[in-house]
């Protein structure tokens, strides 16, 4: 049995890469199992609530594949739902 059957790419945790022209990847960070830099680079804003590295510590990307579906995850939010 599956614990989820959705794609991450709407998942209220998807956060895509985007490339140098702001469209965006097929891939992106799983903002609720990633550790993200202690900064955010110029012109990039993080999702609310993502955890932090230490000043100078290397940041620990999640990456997901947007239109694949990850059965055994449990973090899964759909995108709108009220969160809990």
């Amino acid at each position: 049995m599956s614990i989820n059957q959705r794609p991450c790419k709407d998942c209220l945790h998807y956060d895509a890469i985007v490339r140098g022209d702001n469209r965006p990847t097929q891939r992106g960070w799983c903002a609720d199992k990633s550790e993200y830099p202690a900064v955010e680079p110029d012109g990039k804003l993080f999702p609310d609530g993502v955890r932090r590295v230490a000043p100078g510590e290397l940041a620990r990307p999640f990456i997901v594949v947007g239109t694949e579906v990850v059965s055994h995850c449990t973090a899964f939010r759909e995108k709108g739902a009220p969160r809990s």
